[in-house]
């Protein structure tokens, strides 16, 4: 992969596809690839947050570990989302770890590289208290499920949101592979 073939990826996701060509040409330049190994963390609980992650190929986990030392996964990432979103509403430690749930291709912006479009680019303003808004709502609808819902009702309703969450991520692998079969 070519660091050139990153700005017209930037420019197709969102809440990027709003800025301008000199904002895009400007996060392009000081952008990051980075490379991850299945099962690698990105960052843990504690890291500074000042990175903003958005997938390029792969799947990035994000998890909570939890007092009893095991994990629970909040999220799944694929192609074309962002992550560490809260960094630029002034998060400045990692709470949760984000881990490679396969091989993956990141992009990585810097926090402040992001701080002039946020400040002069209210499309884009827009677009990031929307993904911060969503992400919170869902996180808020999973957590009442877990309390109220029957265990059959949580786990149907977690299938359904990780497949349609699948489906509509661009270039999504299939998320169930059937076996081979002989010919």
């Amino acid at each position: 992969m070519e660091k050139s073939d990153l700005l017209p990826f930037i420019q197709s996701c969102d809440p990027y596809s709003v800025l301008s060509h000199y904002e895009l040409e400007t996060i392009h330049t000081k952008s990051k690839i980075l490379v991850f190994e299945k099962g690698k963390s990105i960052y843990l609980p504690g890291h500074p947050s000042d990175q903003v992650y958005l997938v390029y190929s792969g799947s990035i986990r994000i998890a909570t570990l939890m007092e009893s030392g095991k994990e629970f996964t909040s999220s799944l990432y694929h192609v074309g989302e962002t992550f560490g979103e809260l960094s630029m509403a002034g998060e400045m430690a990692r709470v949760e770890m984000a881990v490679a749930y396969e091989k993956s291709v990141l992009i990585s912006l810097k926090t402040d590289l992001l701080s002039e479009p946020l400040k002069q680019n209210p499309l884009f303003t827009l677009g990031i208290m929307r993904l911060i808004g969503t992400r919170r709502c869902e996180s808020e609808n999973r957590l009442l499920q877990f309390f109220y819902a029957p265990v059959h009702s949580r786990l149907a309703k977690v299938l359904i949101y990780f497949a349609t969450k699948q489906a509509k991520s661009p270039a999504a692998p299939p998320l169930f592979h059937s076996a081979p079969t002989d010919s």
